[in-house]
């Protein structure tokens, strides 16, 4: 690894990214859902303003129409989405969190929170604020500079050319 602040924080945020992504295994695994149906249900709570339709839910994703599909089957037969028809167009559906989705999401992550909200006690007002604050601009970041091109690029850097180089 390399060596300054960054790769440290780096470092850092990958065991955090590393502990979440268990904890959303193991929420997915008890729900009977998958990764990328948790994504979907986070995409979906993310646009509540504006519902996504499911041509929208495809493009935030970078899924197929047909793999949007099968997702959103499985969350309506969770209980977690439903889709709600256009008053203005019979043939496009928006897609909106039901409150089963929420009141399960909560349920299970309350414990979470809670030891969020136990390691965060332990900061001033000030440094909990530069946290967030830090976090945001990160999530900001990450997502432009980040974006699939520059990710293929970096993966091209380091992922093996050929299937023999796999072996």
């Amino acid at each position: 690894m390399g060596s300054g602040n960054g790769a440290r924080l780096v470092w850092l945020l990958r065991e955090l990214s590393v502990e979440l992504a268990r904890i959303q295994q193991e929420f997915v695994q008890a729900m009977g859902l998958d990764r990328a149906d948790l994504r979907a249900a986070d995409a979906i709570s993310q646009h509540w303003e504006q519902p996504l339709t499911m041509g929208g839910l495809a493009s935030v994703l970078g899924l197929s129409s047909g793999a949007v599909t099968g997702t959103v089957d499985r969350l309506s037969r969770a209980g977690f989405v439903e889709r709600v028809p256009d008053a203005s167009d019979r043939r496009r559906v928006h897609l909106h969190l039901t409150p089963k989705a929420e009141e399960v999401g909560m349920r299970f992550y309350a414990e979470h929170i809670a030891a969020v909200d136990r390691v965060a006690s332990r900061f001033p007002s000030h440094a909990r604020e530069t946290i967030e604050s830090f976090c945001i601009a990160l999530v900001d970041t990450l997502a432009v500079d980040l974006d699939e091109a520059t990710l293929q690029q970096a993966l091209a850097e380091v992922a093996p050319q050929t299937p023999d180089a796999r072996a």
